[in-house]
């Protein structure tokens, strides 16, 4: 599935598909290689950078240390919705930084676009590993709808019963 985000031949929906496909064991295999293709890759799109950037969070969640220093070069990013899930992942992960959830928090109280992320990753990092998947799991969608490059290549479809559908209209 990597690779298969990566292809530019494939429309940009399929590849945004296959990126969120993209599991945490991929990422447990190589943490410092896999966060290093995604901080430092210059031509992806933010919709592809995001996408790969979740399996680090999920990775996270499950105990898994991802590099601090690559983690810090995602936040420093121009993506406010990539910074909030690498906080995330920094907020989690072993002996994590008591100031990356304090950001979140900020973020969650502010005005800015994100905080509504801010807010359900907050709820994630307060509550049990079940729990905190699935509220990554409702993450997830709300990039679809808020994230102005990942909702550009999903406006007109959705997911329903685990079918690509087009929307009516």
């Amino acid at each position: 599935m990597w690779d298969l985000s990566l292809s530019r031949g494939l429309p940009e929906l399929a590849r945004d598909i296959l990126a969120e496909g993209i599991g945490l064991e991929l990422v447990a295999e190589d943490p410092q290689g896999y966060v290093t293709a995604v901080a430092r890759s210059p031509e992806w799109p933010d919709w592809l950078r995001l996408a790969l950037a979740r399996p680090m969070a999920y990775a996270a969640t499950r105990g898994h240390t991802i590099s601090r220093q690559r983690l810090g070069e995602l936040c420093r990013l121009d993506d406010p919705i990539l910074r909030v899930w690498a906080l995330y992942a920094l907020a989690v992960q072993t002996r994590p930084d008591p100031q990356t959830a304090v950001e979140i928090e900020r973020v969650a109280k502010s005005s800015a676009p994100e905080h509504e992320l801010a807010e359900l990753l907050l709820a994630a990092i307060r509550t049990d590993e079940a729990r905190r998947l699935e509220i990554l799991d409702r993450a997830t969608l709300w990039n679809r709808e808020h994230h102005p490059a990942t909702a550009r290549l999903w406006q007109g479809w959705a997911v329903r019963e685990g079918t690509l559908v087009p929307l009516a209209g």
